[in-house]
């Protein structure tokens, strides 16, 4: 308390605004100090750190990341608000007289700005995650009880005032009476490296053979022996989508809540439960029921940015090998593994079973994104633009969710270094991603395969990110480095 009421009246009297200064007050330590201390170091504030009364003048690292987040932030705003260029140059274009230069180069600036709007897209969720998730907690236990409980209540988003609160919800106190959390501390980072990909493999197996049962069979009449099994297969078909679409609203609904609090309060725009739920309510309503697709993208980044900080790694090895087998897993999952035989539609004639394509999609991973962009109902996994009526382009949430595990690490690295001339790992790590998908833009297509876009994005962020630490001579540090150790 002593530390805090100083560090109060020291950002008072240089100047700085006291609310800001109580945001930075929290109980995890950076070198030996809370980030409090950091603050009014990094400020130029006279501080009692360690029994001495000391003047630094180091760069604040709350300050940039303040600064950087809001960057993220404005765009996560700002995007969907600028889509209406994409109408407009359409309009443009076709005012112009057909093939001439000037319609040819309105309708290229259509296209790479539609490209570089969902790059945008992307970029926002990694950076975002990154940012915010660089101060969560280390300890995959401890981070999974807090994410749950901004996901489901309105806690204090300031850690010294949620640790300090007196009361806690029933949910989130049974997490911490039932051993769960402290079982999940225990789970170590390699074995969480392991299971990553074999859970989202797991998850792809699942959004396949569950494909059959989203597409409503009709027009064929079943012989007698295969009756049952169709019409079981028919009642599941028009069951299934009704439930999950009601599911998905109300979970959707929660990620978006929560993305709209967290905006507010970042850019101290609002800061109440009642504007919150109501904008949630109207964008997830947009997003599902008026289909209008700039709210389905804000869902869907508020969903992979809480995702993205739970699902962290604490050691730059096991990072290195996720994100390895996630590589080879979405390659594999377009290149190696068919669509044909694992997710064909069962079709029915007089006397025989004939198989139908589900989708013109040729690969498992391309089939389930085909079953999203055509479903007559929102489905949640990925961020698309569009021209007019017509599809612009298309990205998964995991090219965006996974590469946030090593810009988050990197992240946490530079928090915890003190040269202020040193290069952010994190810059690197955003200009790495931007790099890889600028490449997947030159990458030729495969069929109708689909492109597995982590083949390029993830070999550029490790690439820039391994050259700038041993630039640098932080490689060695880089590779030992442990957020638990500087908590």
């Amino acid at each position: 308390m002593k530390h805090r009421l100083a560090v109060l009246a020291a950002c008072f009297f240089i100047g700085i605004h006291p609310v800001s200064a109580f945001q930075t007050l929290k109980f995890s330590r950076l070198h030996g100090r809370t980030i409090a201390e950091q603050y009014c170091r990094d400020t130029k504030a006279t501080s009692w750190v360690n029994g001495q009364t000391k003047l630094f003048a180091l760069p604040s690292n709350v300050e940039t990341n303040e600064k950087q987040i809001n960057i993220f932030n404005f765009l996560m705003i700002g995007l969907p608000v600028t889509s209406f260029i994409f109408p407009a140059l359409l309009q443009l274009a076709k005012s112009l007289t057909p093939n001439s230069l000037e319609q040819l180069t309105v309708i290229t600036a259509l296209f790479v700005s539609n490209r570089a709007y969902l790059y945008a897209l992307s970029v926002t969720i990694v950076g975002l995650a990154a940012l915010r998730g660089s101060v969560d907690s280390p300890q995959l236990g401890q981070r999974i009880t807090d994410l749950t409980e901004e996901l489901l209540y309105r806690p204090s988003l300031e850690r010294e005032e949620r640790d300090d609160k007196v009361s806690t919800p029933a949910v989130i106190e049974s997490l911490k009476t039932s051993g769960l959390k402290e079982s999940l501390d225990q789970v170590s980072t390699e074995t969480q490296a392991l299971i990553l990909p074999i859970f989202v493999s797991v998850l792809l197996a699942i959004s396949v053979f569950s494909i059959p049962f989203w597409n409503e069979l009709s027009g064929v009449v079943p012989n007698d022996e295969l009756t049952p099994i169709f019409n079981i297969q028919e009642l599941l078909s028009k069951a299934i989508p009704q439930i999950s679409q009601v599911w998905n609203a109300f979970l959707l609904a929660l990620f978006t809540r929560s993305e709209v609090r967290r905006l507010g309060r970042e850019l101290s725009v609002v800061d109440s439960a009642f504007v919150e739920w109501a904008v949630a309510i109207v964008i997830v309503s947009f997003a599902f029921f008026s289909q209008i697709w700039t709210a389905q993208n804000f869902v869907n980044m508020a969903l992979a940015v809480l995702v993205a900080r739970s699902i962290q790694l604490g050691k730059f090895p096991a990072i290195v090998g996720a994100l390895s087998l996630l590589t080879l897993y979405d390659a594999t999952s377009v290149f190696l593994i068919p669509a044909a035989n694992a997710v064909d539609v069962i079709a029915r004639s007089q006397d025989s079973i004939m198989l139908a394509n589900a989708s013109p999609a040729s690969s498992a991973m391309g089939s389930v994104a085909m079953q999203k962009l055509t479903s007559g109902t929102f489905q949640p996994g990925l961020l698309v633009t569009k021209i007019g009526n017509q599809l612009g382009g298309s990205l998964g949430l995991g090219d965006a969710v996974f590469p946030s595990l090593l810009s988050t690490f990197v992240r946490r690295f530079d928090m915890a270094q003190e040269d202020e001339e040193r290069v952010s790992l994190f810059a690197v790590s955003i200009g790495g991603y931007l790099l890889g998908c600028l490449a997947c833009e030159f990458a030729p297509l495969i069929s109708s395969s689909g492109l597995p876009a982590l083949i390029f994005i993830i070999p550029f962020m490790l690439g820039s990110v391994l050259a700038a630490s041993s630039v640098s001579g932080e490689l060695t540090s880089l590779w030992q480095f442990d957020p638990e150790a500087e908590k």
